[in-house]
C-alpha cells in the first residue's frame, strides 16, 4: 500500500496502487510539468502507483536530467500533489531530485473529461486546467475545489457549525464496497454509433442543426389553451427542450400538448446535455425511421439507480464543472494589468507604493497550500484622470459570485483594465446620485471569503458610496480607502479570479481605519457605522488568530442606542469542561443572548456566538447557561467588561459592570477550579460613550476568541 494518500482531482476517489481492484482505480495520469515551467503543462500517459513512489512514462521531450527517478522499466518518478515550491534544487544529498510534479486523475476519469469538451485535448486547454488545480489548495491527498465530490470526501467537521470566516477541509474519501468503485467509462448499457443527432459540438458548446423529421399526432386545439394556437412543430419545438418533468406538467395542462405524440426526436432529446440523460453520451446518429430511442429511454429508466449509473452521473456532473471553469479561462486566458515582482513573476516590477489591501486567505508559492487560495498573478493598472466609470466582470463558482476582474474609464478617454475580463458577464457600478468632480473615488468597501472577493462597493472621498457589485449579504466586509483619489488599483488573482485588491493614493498616508488599529479589520455581517467607537481586547495573543477571521459583531443596542431601554437580560452561554481536569480547557464562551421586553416592536432575541449543543451522554461537557439581569426601563446600563483568560488564546469569564455600580462575574464559581494567579485579565471601560454592541472574533468548538465593544457617543 503507498505511504501516501492520492486522490483524483476529479471524481475524488483514492489513486490505488496498481495491483488493486477494481483495476481502473490503479490506473492514473499526471497533469504535470517540470520545475517551475509554470505555463508548460502537460498530460502524461498511463502512470503507476508503488508503495514508495508514484511513476509515469518517459515524456522525450522533458529537457532535465531524470536518470535519478528513472526506474528499470523506463517509468520515471513524478511528485504529485505538490504544494511548496521555491526550495534548493537540486536538494542536498540524501534527498533524491524530483523534476516532474503535478496533479493525478484516473485514466476513465480523463477520457470522461475529455468526453465532455474535446480541447481537453488541447495544449491551451491542459494548461487551463493545470492552471485551475494550482489555484485551489490540497487537503490530504484531496484536491479541494469547494465541494465534496458529491459526497464521496469527508468534512473535518460539520459545515453547518462553521462560524463566519472559518472553511471546512476535505478529510478523506469513502472507501470498499461503494458505488464509487465502479469504472465511469464501463456502465451496463451500451449505444452504439457516433455521436450525431440535432446537436453537434461547436467551439462554445453544441449548436443546433435543423431536423424536418415529424413523428407527431394531430392535435386538438381549445379555446382557454395558449399552447392551441401554436404549430406542431413549435409545440414540439418546446418539449425537446424541456426537461422530463416539465413535459408531464405541460402535458397534464394543455389539452394541445397531450395530443402531440412524442416521436424519436423527442425521446432522443433526452440524451442532449443538460437534460436528465445527458451523461449517456455515446449517442449514434439520429435516424426517425427506426424507432429505438424510446426504448433506449426506458432502458436508462430502469438502470439509473445501477451503482455504474451513479457513478458515471455523479463523475460526469464534477467533469462537467471542470469544463465549464476550464472554458471560462479559456474566454478570458489574459490577466491584464501590469505585473508586480511575485514569486511566480520574478521578473515584474518591483511596487514600493504604500497599499492599503483586503484579501482573502492567501498562501505564497513559498508556503504549503492547505487552505485558502493562492494568487498566481499580481498585477497594477495606474489612474491618471478622474473617473467616468468603472464595470466588474463577475463569475459564479459553486454557486458563489466573485469578481474577476475591473475595467475602469477616465475623463479623458482612456480605459484601464485589471485581472480576467468577462464582456458577457460585465456589470457597471452604479449610484444613487451621479458624483461630483469634487468627490473622487478613494476606495473600496470590499466583501470576501476565503476563496476570493466576493463583492465591491466603491466609496467617494464624502463617504457616498456606490451600490454593491457581486455578492455582499452574509458575506464579510473590509473598508480600504486612501486620504485623496485613488491612482493606483493592485489585484492578486488566481486561474479564474480577484482575491485580494489594493489602494494606492500619492497622498501619504492612508486613512487609519477606526475599527481596530493594527489587528484585522474585516467585519461580519456589515462594516460598523464609522461613528461607533470601537474597543477592541489589547493583547498579544491575539494578532497570529486575526489574520484572516472577521469580527462578528452583534449592535444589541441598536445603532442610536434606541434598544437600550428595552434590554432585560444578558444571557451567557458557557461550555463547562472541568470535570475532565485538563489544565486551561475548563470554561468556553460559546454566545451571548440578548432578550427585550419591547412589546411595540416585538423584538426577538439578538445572538453572538453559537448556542452549544447539549452533550450528547459522553459526560464530556456541560452546557451552562448563565443569566444576567439588566434594570434598562430605569436607566441601568452596561458601562464596562473585563475578559478573563486562562488559556492564552480563549476567554474563558465575564465581568459585566453597569453605571449602578453592580459588577456581575460569569460563571460565578470559577474560583474553585482556577486559581486566580492563573488568570489575566483584559478591561474594557470606555471613558467617553455608552456601550451599544459587542464583538468577537468566533471558532466553532471554541466560540469566542476574544470580546470588544461598540459605544455610541454619550
Amino acid at each position: 500500500m503507498p505511504i501516501t494518500e492520492l486522490s483524483c482531482f476529479v471524481c475524488g476517489a483514492p489513486i490505488e496502487q496498481s495491483n488493486y481492484l477494481p483495476g481502473w482505480m490503479g490506473r492514473f495520469r499526471a497533469l504535470y510539468t517540470v520545475l517551475e515551467n509554470w505555463n508548460a503543462a502537460r498530460i502524461s500517459g498511463v502512470g503507476e502507483r508503488h508503495q514508495f513512489e508514484d511513476v509515469i512514462p518517459l515524456d522525450q521531450s522533458v529537457d532535465v536530467d531524470l536518470s535519478e527517478t528513472t526506474m528499470d522499466n523506463g517509468l520515471v518518478q513524478i511528485d504529485l500533489m505538490r504544494s511548496k515550491f521555491g526550495e534548493k534544487y537540486p536538494p542536498d544529498p540524501p534527498s533524491i531530485p524530483q523534476p516532474l510534479w503535478g496533479f493525478p486523475l484516473h485514466d476513465p476519469c480523463w477520457n470522461l473529461l475529455c468526453t465532455t469538451d474535446a480541447r481537453f485535448q488541447e495544449p491551451r486547454a491542459v494548461q487551463a486546467l493545470f492552471d485551475l488545480c494550482m489555484s485551489h489548495p490540497t487537503q490530504n491527498g484531496v484536491l479541494n475545489w469547494g465541494h465534496n465530490y458529491d459526497g464521496l470526501v469527508k468534512y473535518d467537521v460539520d459545515i453547518v457549525k462553521l462560524l463566519p470566516g472559518e472553511e471546512a477541509r476535505l478529510y478523506e474519501p469513502e472507501r470498499g464496497g461503494t458505488f464509487q468503485e465502479y469504472n465511469p467509462m464501463d456502465i451496463p448499457m451500451t449505444i452504439t454509433g457516433t455521436r450525431g443527432g440535432p446537436y453537434t459540438w461547436a467551439e462554445g458548446g453544441f449548436s443546433k442543426d435543423r431536423n424536418t423529421d415529424k413523428g407527431f399526432i394531430s392535435r386538438t386545439s381549445m379555446k382557454n389553451d395558449p399552447f392551441g394556437r401554436l404549430p406542431p412543430e413549435l409545440l414540439l419545438d418546446i418539449l425537446t427542450r424541456s426537461d422530463s418533468r416539465s413535459v408531464a406538467n405541460l402535458r397534464l395542462a394543455s389539452r394541445a400538448m397531450a395530443n402531440l405524440g412524442l416521436p424519436e426526436m423527442f425521446w432522443f432529446s433526452r440524451f442532449w446535455p443538460g437534460q436528465e440523460f445527458d451523461y449517456i453520451f455515446a449517442q449514434p446518429a439520429f435516424r426517425a425511421a427506426v424507432p429505438l430511442w424510446i426504448n433506449f429511454y426506458d432502458r436508462a429508466q430502469q438502470l439509473r439507480n445501477h451503482p455504474a449509473f451513479k457513478n458515471r452521473r455523479r463523475i460526469w456532473n464534477l467533469a462537467c464543472q471542470l469544463r465549464d471553469w476550464v472554458i471560462l479561462r479559456l474566454e478570458s486566458p489574459v490577466c491584464h494589468g501590469s505585473f508586480c515582482k511575485s514569486f511566480f513573476h520574478p521578473d515584474g516590477a518591483n511596487e514600493d507604493k504604500e497599499w492599503h489591501t483586503a484579501e482573502s486567505r492567501v498562501y505564497p508559492g513559498t508556503s504549503i497550500f492547505s487552505v485558502g487560495c493562492r494568487s498566481l498573478n499580481d498585477a497594477t493598472v495606474t489612474i491618471s484622470d478622474q473617473i467616468s466609470e468603472v464595470w466588474a466582470s463577475l463569475i459564479i463558482l459553486n454557486g458563489k459570485r466573485y469578481v474577476s476582474g475591473l475595467r475602469i474609464s477616465q475623463a479623458d478617454a482612456k480605459s484601464v483594465q485589471l485581472g480576467y475580463r468577462h464582456p458577457k458577464h460585465e456589470v457597471a457600478f452604479t449610484w444613487d446620485s451621479p458624483l461630483e468632480p469634487s468627490d473622487p473615488f478613494v476606495g473600496f468597501h470590499v466583501a470576501i471569503d476565503n476563496q476570493g472577493i466576493r463583492g465591491l462597493c466603491m466609496i467617494s472621498a464624502q463617504g457616498v458610496s456606490s451600490r454593491w457589485n457581486g455578492d455582499h449579504e452574509g458575506v464579510p466586509k473590509k473598508s480600504i480607502t486612501c486620504n485623496g483619489q485613488v491612482q493606483a488599483v493592485k489585484g492578486g488573482f488566481d486561474a479564474l479570479k480577484m482575491i485580494s485588491i489594493a489602494v494606492h493614493s500619492l497622498q501619504k498616508g492612508m486613512e487609519q481605519s477606526k475599527t481596530v488599529s493594527g489587528e484585522s479589520a474585516l467585519w461580519y455581517p456589515e462594516l460598523p457605522d464609522p461613528t461607533l467607537q470601537l474597543m477592541p481586547v489589547q493583547s498579544q495573543r491575539l494578532p497570529r488568530l486575526m489574520g484572516h477571521m472577521p469580527y462578528s459583531i452583534c449592535l444589541f443596542g441598536g445603532n442610536d442606542g434606541r434598544l437600550l431601554p428595552y434590554l432585560t437580560e444578558i444571557a451567557v452561554w458557557i461550555v463547562d469542561r472541568s470535570d475532565l481536569g485538563i489544565h486551561a480547557d475548563n470554561f468556553h464562551i460559546w454566545a451571548l443572548e440578548f432578550h427585550y421586553s419591547s412589546q411595540e416592536e416585538s423584538l426577538k432575541p439578538f445572538i453572538l456566538g453559537q448556542v452549544p449543543e447539549a452533550d450528547p451522554g459522553t459526560g464530556t461537557y456541560k452546557c451552562c447557561r448563565y443569566q444576567v439581569s439588566i434594570d434598562s426601563p430605569n436607566g441601568e446600563r452596561i458601562n464596562g467588561v473585563d475578559t478573563l483568560f486562562q488559556d492564552p488564546f480563549f476567554p474563558f469569564g465575564l465581568t459585566f459592570h453597569t453605571n449602578y455600580g453592580r459588577s456581575m462575574q460569569i460563571p460565578p464559581n470559577f474560583g474553585s477550579v482556577i486559581s486566580e494567579d492563573d488568570i489575566s485579565t483584559n478591561r474594557l471601560r470606555p471613558t467617553e460613550g455608552t456601550i451599544v454592541g459587542f464583538s468577537g472574533v468566533l471558532k466553532h468548538g471554541v466560540a469566542f476568541q476574544h470580546l470588544g465593544v461598540a459605544c455610541i457617543p454619550s
